[in-house]
């Protein structure tokens, strides 16, 4: 979905199919929308930090090396052939990764992309969002824009909002069947 057709689809919820009067606004609850729905779906990006050589701590401030940082998931750093644990090898503080002295080889960051701006100037691009959470922006922007002149239908609009972004959580979330083997002499069998 680009910003244009965004544009379109909130101005055919209520706005008599133009949002002339609101388009400053339009721009603004979009932006929110987008930071909204990164938050409760994040994207999770991947950096590889230089290889360490383990003789004394390093320290990477990944809000310094990438342009789109927003913070950090709960498994943060992993190497090729360890798996780092966080308060014994490293620790996080802020924006911050740091290496214990002794840690040594290539690792990898994950952490939460932070979704580029819509502006004017950008309609045409593709909006930065998960492409299954898409339809989750219309209401969301709606619902903002109609916040000061209608409230029931800016209520209307996140209650639809939460209703499909709920659905689409259990849908994300849905795990298959499983099955548990006991291999330790107590299974019956």
């Amino acid at each position: 979905m680009t910003g244009k057709e965004l544009y379109t689809t909130v101005a055919q919820m209520g706005f008599a199919r133009t949002l002339e009067d609101n388009e400053p606004y339009f721009y603004r609850a979009a932006n929110l929308s987008l930071s909204r729905i990164a938050r409760r779906f994040p994207r999770i990006s991947l950096y590889s930090l230089p290889v360490v050589d383990g003789k004394r701590s390093a320290d990477f401030d990944l809000a310094e090396l990438v342009s789109d940082f927003s913070g950090f998931p709960r498994e943060v750093l992993f190497g090729e052939d360890v798996r780092p644990v966080e308060g014994r090898d490293f620790r996080v503080e802020g924006s911050r990764i740091i290496l214990a002295r002794g840690l040594a080889g290539a690792f990898t960051v994950r952490y939460l992309h932070r979704p580029r701006q819509l502006s004017v100037d950008c309609l045409d691009e593709e909006l930065d969002v998960a492409p299954y959470a898409e339809s989750l922006l219309a209401p969301l922007v709606a619902s903002y824009l109609w916040l000061d002149d209608r409230g029931e239908l800016a209520t209307h609009y996140l209650s639809l909002y939460h209703t499909e972004a709920e659905e689409l959580s259990r849908c994300l979330n849905r795990h298959g069947g499983a099955s548990i083997l006991i291999r330790n002499g107590w299974d019956k069998g």
